[in-house]
């Protein structure tokens, strides 16, 4: 790579105008490159794909005014032998992928660990990903190669959204969940619950069902009292 596309790389990365931390808007680098369309890689394992996969997909592609974005899955095997279970099948994840506008290309059975031979196969230009470092089985951060060569791209992640956020939440209210979706009609054996909790969910449902109706006959038993009360003090 030409000394004068380092430097202006460089400022690009010093300048950090990929994101602002403080109001979280997008600011796009507006760079106009003047040799080639750039080729930028993006890997991750997009698992319930949400807004903050897409902002960093996004962050990429406008990196550069001509911008040709690439999306590396790793498979399922190597996923759950590195990085553990997952929600999505990688035919759902990449499927998801190919729904967002900021897509170019797909790569599926991705590496876990870009190299430089990876690179010149697929003709990329720039890694981007998030500053954070990676640990790999023999690195502390799987990017810091990338980082050395001046290959890399740093983005900044979405505040307050990820899959395991996602997952926590489901998890938290386990209950509430299990019993939306069997009030949808969703049977017992498909939420891998056992017929007994199925019917302790329906009781505790009426119970609470119930329990609304005593209170509100209760609230009515005590509005009747104050009025008659109010006109045993006037008129008798």
């Amino acid at each position: 790579m030409k000394t004068d596309n380092k430097d202006y790389i460089h400022h690009i990365i010093n300048k950090k105008e990929i994101y602002s931390d403080e109001d979280e808007e997008y600011i796009t680098a507006s760079a106009n490159y003047p040799f080639k369309r750039l080729r930028i890689y993006c890997d991750g394992i997009y698992d319930l794909f949400h807004y903050g996969h897409a902002r960093s997909l996004q962050q990429a592609k406008n990196l550069f005014e001509n911008t040709t974005l690439i999306v590396g899955i790793p498979s399922d095997k190597l996923t759950k032998e590195l990085k553990g279970d997952l929600i999505l099948s990688a035919g759902e994840r990449i499927e998801s992928l190919k729904h967002c506008k900021y897509v170019d290309e797909i790569i599926e059975n991705a590496p876990w660990v870009v190299t430089p031979d990876y690179l010149e196969k697929y003709q990329i230009d720039f890694v981007a990903h998030d500053n954070a470092p990676y640990p790999g089985v023999n690195s502390e951060d799987i990017y810091e190669p990338l980082k050395r060569m001046n290959k890399f791209i740093p983005t900044k992640r979405t505040l307050g959204i990820s899959t395991t956020g996602i997952i926590t939440k489901l998890v938290k209210d386990y209950d509430r969940y299990v019993r939306r979706n069997l009030e949808r009609g969703i049977s017992a054996k498909d939420l891998n619950i056992s017929i007994l909790k199925k019917w302790d969910y329906h009781i505790s449902k009426k119970f609470k069902s119930i329990k609304g109706n005593f209170k509100e006959e209760i609230d009515s038993i005590q509005k009747e009292l104050s009025f008659a009360l109010c006109y045993w003090e006037k008129y008798v």
